[in-house]
């Protein structure tokens, strides 16, 4: 009977700690299912704070920054810098394509950049009362700083930067910095401005950008900037709510803040070429030009393109893998080749329809998502190191892109912020 009954305390015990096993939490006692990367709510605030640090009220609808959320589990973070004197909107068309990817995108608004027009009755003039000056180029590290923060605070996924122009430097400035070590997986750099000019007209700028009363000297993009400014794109978009946002004139100290910043660049470039052995660069950039800005500035893309190439080979299981790409685009391709809405269709211009854009847009987004380098083949004839872009032409009336009308997009540039 005692066997019995010892035998039944047996069968009941086991049968109530198998229960107790499987109603413990996650992770004790049974095996935890891997969590899926979420998004930290640190970094939701960082973006917020860039939100909110000018009113929506005082920018231009095409320059508000912009977030696009990942569509299904989250893969990645995406940060992309527009150029000078432009907006986040040069990238509205690629931003949705990544995001679908299962990329957060973030589209932060350069300093300064994007305020409303000053109207003063017939006269119109660009507000540049927060444009950072020469005295105060830092202003854009700063924002790359907060954004490599803001990646860098999401573990478990692919961080990717790029930009445009100042944007492209800002993006090389984020992968170079010694402080950001290790966090950007991936540097898409497009025309990078590493230096406005060269030579004698690099040195006036320098002097004459921090010289009292010289500085204030007005400069500009001319009338075809102000006509961007009035046109909508011809080729697939649906709607004419829209044209280019930002600026058209500004003064000498202006550019001189951005030279600045193209110059501190590239002496992060040198330093790191200079000093650092394989495995120094520990992430694949990939970096697009056009020979239009080649002839102005052949030896600063040069000189860079090499630096970037040594430095970023690395040593994987006794092989050297190269990890930087270059190409560079023909003279048909603009300086802001990403952008629909910089230089406009014109009537009768084949090249203004842009029918490399999309092919464009498609690559890139290869690259950030899965890391294939741009299509390139042969030698360009301007930039020895650099192969030929040979992206897809594709004609711009088979395919459509839209954007929403005023009061849905409203809605949407209400989601940006978390």
């Amino acid at each position: 009977m005692k066997l019995f009954q010892n035998v039944l305390f047996f069968l009941v015990g086991s049968i109530v700690a198998a229960s107790c096993v499987q109603n413990e939490p996650d992770g004790e006692g049974q095996q935890q299912e891997a969590e899926k990367p979420k998004l930290s709510y640190a970094s939701k605030a960082i973006w917020n704070k860039h939100m909110g640090a000018v009113s929506f009220a005082k920018i231009q609808p095409e320059c508000r920054p912009r977030r696009y959320a990942a569509q299904g589990d989250l893969k990645g973070i995406v940060v992309l810098f527009h150029g000078y004197s432009a907006c986040p909107q040069q990238f509205w068309e690629i931003a949705p394509l990544l995001a679908e990817k299962g990329f957060e995108v973030y589209l932060p608004l350069l300093p300064g950049h994007g305020l409303k027009k000053i109207v003063n009755g017939s006269k119109v003039k660009d507000d540049l009362s927060l444009l950072p000056t020469a005295g105060k180029w830092f202003k854009y590290t700063d924002l790359a700083d907060s954004m490599t923060e803001m990646a860098k605070l999401n573990e478990g996924v692919r961080h990717v930067v790029g930009g445009l122009s100042v944007g492209g430097a800002l993006a090389t400035y984020s992968a170079m910095a010694p402080q950001h070590a290790g966090v950007w997986n991936r540097s898409l750099i497009m025309a990078p401005l590493y230096s406005g000019s060269e030579g004698l007209q690099l040195s006036v700028l320098d002097t004459v950008a921090r010289l009292p009363l010289l500085d204030r000297i007005g400069y500009g993009w001319g009338p075809g900037c102000v006509k961007d400014s009035t046109l909508s794109p011809k080729w697939a978009w649906n709607r004419g709510d829209y044209t280019r946002g930002g600026i058209c004139d500004f003064q000498v100290t202006h550019l001189g803040a951005v030279q600045s910043l193209g110059d501190f660049t590239k002496r992060l470039i040198l330093r790191k070429y200079q000093s650092s052995g394989p495995l120094a660069f520990n992430h694949h950039s990939q970096l697009v030009n056009t020979e239009t800005d080649a002839k102005s500035r052949p030896k600063s893309l040069i000189e860079t393109n090499d630096w970037l190439s040594k430095i970023s080979a690395r040593t994987d299981d006794g092989k050297v893998t190269l990890r930087h790409s270059s190409c560079t685009w023909d003279e048909s391709v603009p300086h802001s080749f990403i952008s629909r809405f910089d230089w406009p269709e014109i009537p009768g211009d084949s090249n203004s329809e842009k029918k490399w854009l999309r092919g464009m847009i498609l690559d890139a987004v290869k690259y950030i998502t899965i890391g294939a380098p741009f299509p390139s083949s042969g030698a360009s004839t301007i930039l020895p190191g650099h192969a030929k872009c040979t992206g897809t032409y594709r004609d711009p009336t088979t395919y459509s892109v839209t954007v929403p009308d005023r009061e849905s997009d409203e809605l949407a540039l209400q989601n940006s912020q978390y």
